[in-house]
């Protein structure tokens, strides 16, 4: 109609007219072609659908979810930290994490995000490592990593020294007058044969090895183990 009207083979009415109707044609189209693009579901990566929510027929409305993917080549662990040991992770760390599936593989993740807000309840914050694409990782599978924390003295005494009354824990100091006092302690984490103590023991003290045996404000005896000679 264009080319028409540019040779007055045509009115100016007849090529808006024309216009006009191609543009309500061309606006159908796209309309069509919109619609069209629902019925095809395209997914942001390749991936493997591990959930399907809706059955084709079926009609889903705005905002359902139709599928739940994942991409293998991209797993990663949540972990909760607590907000005492917070200050030992940051976004972009390398660390170890060990997946209980795989055995004693250790693998090496990338922080990737720590979430600001913590639970109020346990005191911890979710922390999220990026894993390794690594042959047998799947979803749902338990793991951990380990944070450094630095080194620091700690004092560690027998298991078979500590009494436990109830809900309390002591043991049995010796002072330097050779008298046995019972002491109440509080415990920390364990390395059998021995455990950690956190308060009400200081260093150096002697301690009875044997708690079971104790008796407050008895004297006691301390013998030096000496080694035997090895027999010819």
């Amino acid at each position: 109609m264009n080319q028409l009207y540019e040779t007055d083979a045509v009115s100016k009415q007849e090529l808006e007219n024309a216009t006009r109707a191609y543009r309500v044609a061309e606006a159908n189209r796209k309309a069509v072609e919109a619609q069209l693009s629902y019925t095809v579901v395209r997914a942001p990566f390749d991936g493997v659908i591990t959930e399907q929510k809706v059955e084709a027929g079926e009609l889903a409305s705005p905002g359902q979810p139709l599928l739940k993917m994942e991409d293998p080549r991209r797993l990663r662990l949540e972990a909760t930290v607590a907000e005492g040991d917070l200050k030992s992770v940051s976004n972009g760390d390398k660390i170890s994490v060990v997946i209980d599936a795989l055995g004693v593989e250790v693998l090496i993740g990338r922080v990737s995000h720590i979430l600001p807000a913590g639970d109020p309840q346990t005191h911890t914050f979710m922390v999220k490592v990026d894993l390794p694409n690594t042959p047998g990782l799947k979803t749902g599978m338990f793991g951990r990593f380990q944070l450094d924390k630095g080194a620091r003295p700690t004092i560690l005494v027998p298991v078979t020294a500590i009494v436990e009354r109830g809900e309390l824990t002591s043991l049995y100091a010796v002072g330097a007058n050779h008298v046995a006092r019972l002491r109440w302690v509080k415990l920390g984490r364990r390395f059998d044969p021995q455990v950690e103590i956190l308060a009400g023991l200081n260093e150096g003290e002697r301690v009875l090895t044997d708690g079971s045996q104790g008796v407050d404000g008895a004297r006691v005896q301390i013998v030096e183990t000496v080694a035997a000679p090895t027999p010819k």
